[in-house]
């Protein structure tokens, strides 16, 4: 480890550019074998957070949340901590996940507004993007923000909204599990609990079929 080091930062001092080369075709490709937060780390050797973020973004952004939990997407955002990113709007939702998650509504708040503001009102993804799934996590995190700062979510989405997220997350268990769970909730804040209750029963058979028994049990 010791002879590494001192090789990275000889090479780092004689080539520079160099180095940021190695350093991106080591993103790129770890970042095609699974290996997403190293890939992050990589990007960022080579100065390119853009890069890093966008790595981030592939890993799943704020489904990364669903698909597996929080430690992942926590380690990634950490990563970022010190760019602002600014036409990252995917970003910003997650870091208004984590700033939900951590209970400091209002800076969620300011996230949530940010990525409004930047996306044209979640209209565009950043060039490159994916104006899909960026309205799709709209819709998952505005739910959040309204559960967490205990007000209705029922007036918030248009009519059309779990339709479309259902019909643009590739029929995954988990994530479907998760959209079936918020229309549990929204029937229950509308006291209509027929469909709270079957919503729930939808919710709980999506997440048996992923394996997720945190779904099952939440």
């Amino acid at each position: 480890p010791l002879l590494r080091e001192h090789l990275v930062n000889e090479l780092k001092e004689s080539s520079a550019t160099e180095y940021a080369s190695l350093c991106r075709k080591t993103a790129t490709w770890m970042s095609t074998h699974e290996r997403g937060l190293e890939a992050m780390r990589y990007a960022l050797a080579a100065d390119d957070c853009n890069f890093a973020a966008e790595i981030l973004e592939d890993m799943g952004g704020v489904m990364l949340w669903i698909r597996e939990g929080m430690s992942r997407l926590i380690t990634g955002l950490k990563l970022l901590d010190e760019y602002s990113l600014e036409n990252y709007p995917r970003i910003q939702l997650a870091r208004c996940l984590l700033e939900t998650k951590s209970a400091d509504i209002n800076r969620a708040r300011q996230a949530f507004e940010k990525a409004r503001r930047i996306s044209n009102g979640f209209t565009a993804d950043r060039p490159g993007g994916n104006d899909t799934l960026l309205q799709i996590e709209r819709y998952s995190i505005e739910i959040m923000l309204a559960e967490y700062g205990c007000t209705p979510t029922h007036p918030i989405l248009p009519e059309n909204a779990f339709t479309f997220m259902l019909e643009n997350t590739n029929e995954e268990p988990a994530i479907h599990g998760y959209i079936k769970t918020l229309q549990c909730l929204t029937s229950l804040q509308m006291g209509d609990f027929d469909n709270c209750i079957s919503y729930g029963k939808q919710a709980i058979s999506e997440y048996l079929n992923g394996n997720s028994r945190y779904g099952e049990l939440y």
